[in-house]
Order: structure tokens, then C-alpha cells, then sequence
């Protein structure tokens, strides 16, 4: 086994063995066996919204434990305001780690 990790209940274990997955019980004489289908398996990605949640979780990240209650001055929810206007300039990482900089670093 190269990794086991408990389900979110805690009732089972998720097992890696030789780079398939199974799912067993926490008890004695377990087998890997019935095998978890992953070669099925697909993730649909769509940027704009992966880059929307990522500047989303940041904000409500700084706005809940910056250092400063008080954020320095800054305005977090006119950042917010913003950032949501100028949505249109949201179309890749950078930009969003630009404008999260820019929103800590001004007060205008």
C-alpha cells in the first residue's frame, strides 16, 4: 500500500495500492479488491470559473484574518466592488493576484 487515508465519516479507509484505488474497512484481513474505476473519470474545467472562486476564497481569506481588523485603511469591500466591475480584465492568474496586490496596497 502506498497510501491510506479515512473517509470523511471515518467508517473506511481509502487505499492506494500500485496506483489503483479500493475502499475497505478499518478491521483485520482487509483485501484490495473492487477496485474504484478511475480510468472513467473526468473533470470539466472552465477557467473563468476556477479564476473567479481562487479571487473569491483570497478575498474572503484577507477580509477574515489580515493582521490589521481595520485591513489599513483599505476599503476590502470596494476592492470587492471593483474587482467585480472590472471583471472583464479576470482572465487569467495574474491579473487576479494584481488586482488582490493592488486592493492591499491602496486605499484609493
Amino acid at each position: 500500500m502506498s497510501r491510506v487515508v479515512a473517509t470523511a465519516d471515518g467508517k473506511s479507509l481509502i487505499v492506494l495500492n500500485q496506483g489503483k484505488y479500493c475502499i475497505i474497512q478499518p478491521a483485520p484481513g482487509q483485501k484490495i479488491e473492487n477496485l474504484i474505476p478511475t480510468d472513467v473519470l473526468e473533470m470539466e474545467l472552465i477557467p473563468k470559473e476556477e479564476w473567479k472562486q481562487i479571487f473569491m476564497d483570497t478575498w474572503h481569506r484577507h477580509r477574515d484574518f489580515f493582521y490589521d481588523p481595520n485591513m489599513q485603511g483599505v476599503d476590502w469591500e470596494e476592492v470587492l466592488k471593483l474587482t467585480k466591475e472590472n471583471k472583464h480584465l479576470m482572465t487569467s492568474t495574474p491579473p487576479l493576484e494584481d488586482r488582490t496586490a493592488k486592493g492591499l496596497r491602496d486605499s484609493d
